[in-house]
């Protein structure tokens, strides 16, 4: 896998984890994983247009 690939799943990984213990805090796992994910698709997707045009 190519650094880029590596730095998109690592983003992905690591921002539905943490939204998966914002989630264990407010009582609601998988709601809070989601949002993380999504959070971290928004990230890639700013970053995306930023530096890899």
């Amino acid at each position: 896998m190519s650094g880029r690939t590596l730095f998109i799943v690592a983003v992905l990984i690591g921002s539905t984890w943490a939204g998966s213990l914002v989630g264990r805090q407010i009582g609601n796992k998988f709601l809070g994983t989601v949002f993380g994910f999504s959070v971290g698709c928004y990230a890639l997707g700013a970053t995306k247009k930023q530096t890899f045009l």
